[in-house]
């Protein structure tokens, strides 16, 4: 019976853990290479998308761009934390280069998927790579958000970064819409 008392003290003592971890740089950069890592090897897939594999490759498509989300979801779980600590200068600039990758990756991916768009939607695929889009959409903000607050320092080259993909994710959806 006691056992079950202690549960939530357990979860307590996690949790704050899970504020330690998040504040590890390595960590933020390793789901950064993760992230750019899975849009990488999708964009393989999706260039090699015709109509003749379409009915075999959009949904492993689809598939991935929902792998994406599940992998950004991961990376905001690792850069949100309560009163979060700046990374010191050296750390914020290798964060930024990384995120700076991940923001070019993640841009020829889409324009990729943009490309895809007649063969994926005269297939009936428009509605799922859109709903996916989306949704990693709102992820990269989340995630990007709380990433700047731990790179005070690098601020603007960040929201530079950001906002150069948040517009190429909003033609790609709009080109899906």
């Amino acid at each position: 019976m006691k056992f079950f008392a202690l549960i939530p003290v357990a979860f307590a003592g996690l949790s704050a853990l899970s504020g330690v971890f998040a504040q590890n740089p390595q960590t933020v950069i390793a789901s950064l290479k993760s992230v750019t890592k899975v849009s990488a090897n999708l964009n393989v897939v999706v260039k090699g998308t015709s109509a003749t594999n379409v009915f075999t490759e959009a949904p492993r498509i689809v598939t991935s761009l929902k792998d994406i989300v599940t992998t950004v979801g991961k990376a905001i779980t690792v850069v949100s934390v309560h009163n979060p600590k700046a990374f010191d200068e050296k750390i914020s600039e290798e964060v930024v280069e990384v995120l700076t990758d991940f923001v070019h990756v993640h841009q020829m991916l889409l324009k990729t998927i943009i490309g895809k768009h007649g063969v994926l939607a005269q297939f009936g695929f428009a509605t799922p790579v859109r709903l996916a889009l989306v949704a990693i959409e709102k992820g990269v903000d989340t995630f990007a958000f709380a990433l700047i607050d731990l790179i005070p320092s690098q601020k603007g080259k960040a929201q530079k970064e950001v906002g150069s993909l948040d517009v190429t994710l909003q033609s790609s959806i709009k080109t899906y819409s």
